[in-house]
């Protein structure tokens, strides 16, 4: 069952995606993972912004990275981050680092790039 729901909200956030404007590195948008729940960002959003929704959710831990709304199946994160951490950053190593990411050396490198590093 809980397998349906994450299905079901992850399926509402690529529409979502799907129908958003485009960033500078083509169809690549900001995300914000806390537990289940994939939230789209603004463009100008950073890691703080994420770790707002971490603590309103009252969640311990979140990922940032981004969708790709060309191909709704491609969702790239880090690993997951505690609110404490001040360090948090979307670089192309900590997201390639991310085991569970099956995206590309290139899909990893766009979505560094939307978050303004490599």
């Amino acid at each position: 069952m809980k397998r349906i729901a994450i299905v079901s909200i992850l399926s509402a956030v690529f529409i979502q995606l799907s129908g958003a404007g485009a960033t500078a590195e083509g169809d690549y948008k900001k995300i914000c993972r806390v537990s289940d729940n994939l939230k789209m960002l603004d463009d100008s959003a950073d890691a703080n912004s994420c770790r707002a929704i971490a603590i309103e959710s009252q969640a311990q831990e979140y990922q940032i990275g981004c969708g790709d709304s060309e191909n709704p199946g491609t969702i790239i994160v880090t690993a997951p981050f505690h609110i404490t951490d001040k360090a948090a950053r979307v670089t192309s190593s900590k997201l390639a680092a991310y085991t569970q990411n099956t995206a590309t050396p290139e899909q990893i490198a766009k979505c560094a790039k939307v978050w303004g590093t490599r």
